[in-house]
């Protein structure tokens, strides 16, 4: 059983991130919105929950255009980009939430229950997607370093 080159070169595949980081806020948003709906909460609740749903898409498309995942890279590379730009993602979403927050009147618990309700929903969505491109990339197994005391690798 032959193990896969540490430093085999890969690129990732883009439309799932894409659509991951699109439709995953998208229906966030709609749920909260028909959920506050529902529950008769105040315009100003739903609207701010709508885009919290949208600040946390267009931070992960920007995150995963800034990763540029059709660059191939490699194996051991990725996981460390990956984690970088998630990051850096919470981090601006943060940021730019903070400024939505200090600049309007929307709901304050609804902006940030549907950024933190989107932003765990659009993580999730992009790991799956990310697990399984790696998965597909190491040939349904993980990287192993070889050493001498391994029975398997030895």
């Amino acid at each position: 059983m032959a193990d896969i080159p540490q430093t085999e070169r890969v690129a990732l595949p883009v439309t799932p991130f894409l659509v991951a980081a699109g439709v995953i806020p998208a229906l966030c948003a709609v749920v909260w919105g028909a959920v506050t709906t529902i529950l008769d909460r105040s315009r100003t609740e739903v609207i701010g929950g709508v885009i919290g749903a949208g600040v946390v898409g267009v931070c992960t498309a920007l995150a995963v255009i800034a990763i540029r995942p059709w660059v191939p890279k490699s194996l051991m590379t990725w996981p460390f980009i990956w984690m970088s730009s998630s990051l850096l993602r919470a981090v601006v979403t943060i940021g730019v939430t903070l400024l939505i927050y200090s600049a309007t009147q929307f709901g304050t618990v609804s902006l940030w229950l549907a950024v933190g309700m989107t932003y765990v929903a659009t993580l999730t969505g992009e790991t799956r997607v990310y697990a399984a491109a790696m998965g597909k990339a190491c040939g349904g197994r993980p990287p192993r370093a070889h050493s001498p005391e391994d029975p398997v690798n030895g």
